[in-house]
């Protein structure tokens, strides 16, 4: 993975990590004391098109999402339990947007994505969810910003998702496994 890590603090450190066998990658520069990494999960298949046009069963939507879950699981383990700070692109939803309560805006489901789930379940929280707690109210969606029908589903409205995050661990709990 050829990536470049731009700070005005000196870069104290930096790291990078590949599995082969779930296709996760990252990078890493630790600044300041805290490791920021940066990551990009896989980006064939966005499964929101088959809770949305498809009408597909969360059993198939979760089969789907193995791919992203795997990479995200393999990624946040590495990423240890130092104070960290893990921005990028996710390629799918969070599990905090898909809810009940914006369900309506989501072809009528309401899905526990996985992969942003799998950094939730290491201690990781959703700086944007953080501040913004309701995705009806506030949804900061980041996809599609530009396509507002799709063509490949007769020109049905795109899903607007928010499938870039900033994943942060809390000062606190950092600290504390120290």
């Amino acid at each position: 993975m050829d990536v470049d890590a731009i700070s005005k603090p000196p870069i104290e450190k930096t790291d990078s990590f590949s599995k082969e066998s779930s296709g996760a990658q990252a990078i890493a520069a630790k600044i300041k004391g805290v490791w920021v990494y940066s990551i990009h999960l896989d980006y064939t298949k966005y499964d929101p098109y088959n809770a949305c046009f498809d009408q597909d069963s969360y059993q198939q939507i979760y089969a789907d999402e193995a791919s992203r879950k795997a990479q995200a699981q393999d990624v946040a383990e590495w990423t240890g339990s130092a104070l960290a700070v893990v921005p990028g692109d996710f390629n799918t939803p969070s599990h905090l947007d898909w809810t009940e309560e914006s369900k309506g805006t989501h072809g009528n489901s309401a899905v526990e994505w996985p992969a942003a789930k799998a950094f939730a379940d290491k201690g990781f929280k959703d700086s944007f969810r953080e501040l913004h707690p309701s995705p009806a109210k506030e949804p900061g969606n980041t996809w599609s910003p530009v396509t507002k029908q799709n063509s490949d589903y007769g020109n049905k409205p795109e899903p607007q998702d928010r499938i870039n995050f900033i994943l942060v661990t809390p000062v606190s709990e950092a600290l504390s496994v120290r």
